[in-house]
């Protein structure tokens, strides 16, 4: 039976949105649903679909790597027929995970040789949430839609340990981050925030978490212990509570989102934090003060992903597009134009 009910809460999320972004307009437009900056800061990885699968027209799908600093693109990864919901490197920059959603898939590509690497099993679900790298790079963690948590190896690709929060009662798992030595982890579920012992799986603290809704985001500083994540007001207003890793302490509730966020991204300082909303906007906000920087935007709609560069001198951030998507990129402070290629791809 909770199995069953497992499987009737996936199809309600997938109902709603690939990625718990809502349902979009039925014209067809290429949208950004994840973008990601190497660690060493020299290359952008962006992915291309349409807000469904499609198996007939996918030219424009992929993965698109772009030099951050020519703006050239590099290479396309041609091997989605659904929207990527989620990308994330390896420490030395060699590996890019792919999250490829309704395909309920996740493949490794290897960036030496622009080759595939390896891919994690697939399964029934209809669909799966995000995938994080461990900073060891040891260890990838897929967040399925069962709500379970699979632990599997960047090299070989086989699971060698599985968390279930479902099953002792915290709900759908939505997403994964970890600390900045990897020794702990938080997941983001519909009942509650959770931190993990990364060797044993042990919970280490439940925050119980008021009005998270039917999609969680959450994120570790880098260089505070705090964890951001999202939640709902009473008037179903986005909110972002700031929280003491070591207490479970609420530090800060910020609010005046007026819509649902879709993302959210620490800077590399710590302190700062991007997030991404339906309402089409990206805004940068001071934690340790709750005031906001920086509001920037898309003119095509929503946006459903950001991510800061190395040195927290730029976002890339993407979302609804038209006939073309590409990730705009901004210098903090000040917002430059939405990137434009400048040679052709090599073929695949």
């Amino acid at each position: 039976m909770k199995h069953i009910y497992r499987l009737a809460l996936c199809f309600v999320l997938l109902a709603m949105s690939i990625v718990g972004v809502g349902a979009q307009s039925s014209t067809e437009a290429l949208n950004i649903y994840a973008v990601a900056w190497s660690p060493d800061g020299t290359m952008l990885a962006y992915g291309i679909g349409y807000d469904h699968c499609e198996y007939d027209d996918v030219d424009s799908f992929g993965i698109y790597l772009v030099d951050s600093v020519t703006r050239e693109l590099i290479h396309v990864f041609k091997n989605n027929v659904c929207p990527i919901i989620s990308l994330d490197w390896s420490s030395d920059s060699q590996l890019l995970i792919a999250n490829y959603g309704n395909q309920s898939m996740t493949v490794i590509w290897n960036i030496a040789t622009y080759s595939y690497q390896t891919a994690l099993p697939t399964t029934n679900m209809p669909i799966s949430f995000v995938d994080r790298m461990h900073p060891d790079g040891t260890k990838i963690a897929h967040v399925s839609g069962l709500g379970t948590i699979d632990f599997w190896s960047p090299v070989t690709g086989e699971i060698f340990t599985q968390l279930d929060p479902y099953a002792i009662g915290f709900g759908q798992t939505f997403d994964i981050a970890w600390n900045s030595d990897g020794s702990q982890f938080v997941t983001a579920h519909n009942q509650g925030v959770v931190i993990w012992d990364n060797e044993t799986l042990e919970k280490i603290r439940h925050i119980s978490h008021p009005n998270l809704g039917l999609r969680a985001w959450a994120d570790w500083s880098l260089t505070h212990n705090w964890i951001a994540t999202t939640a709902l007001d009473e008037n179903l207003e986005s909110q972002i509570y700031i929280w003491d890793a070591a207490t479970g302490e609420v530090l800060r509730v910020i609010s005046g989102h007026e819509a649902t966020l879709t993302d959210i991204s620490f800077a590399p300082d710590g302190v700062r934090l991007a997030t991404s909303n339906r309402d089409g906007t990206v805004q940068v906000w001071d934690v340790s003060t709750g005031e906001l920087l920086e509001t920037y935007t898309n003119p095509n709609g929503e946006v459903y992903t950001v991510d800061w560069s190395l040195d927290g001198t730029q976002l890339a951030y993407g979302g609804r597009g038209g006939d073309e998507a590409a990730p705009t990129i901004v210098d903090v402070g000040e917002i430059v134009h939405p990137l434009t290629i400048t040679s052709q791809y090599p073929q695949p």
